[in-house]
């Protein structure tokens, strides 16, 4: 496992997102007593290095070491 280089809170729910070293985006369930994955999106070649939620956070963009951007449907991850 590697560090998390970066995370962003949802502007309209209590979620959050994280994108790691090992290639990883997560979506994070915070509401409750313990943060719970409900999402594990992986599909970039390199290491993430930032993440941004989108459209009502519907969508996430993330990006890599390597300079690709991705766009996430969350509905059907």
């Amino acid at each position: 496992m590697k560090g998390i280089w970066d995370l962003e809170f949802s502007p309209t729910d209590k979620m959050i997102v994280t994108v790691s070293g090992d290639r990883l985006l997560k979506v994070w369930n915070i509401a409750g007593e313990k943060g719970e994955c409900v999402a594990t999106l992986q599909g970039h070649s390199e290491q993430l290095i930032k993440v941004k939620w989108l459209n009502s956070d519907l969508q996430l963009a993330s990006a890599s070491v390597d300079g690709v951007v991705k766009l996430w449907n969350l509905k059907k991850q």
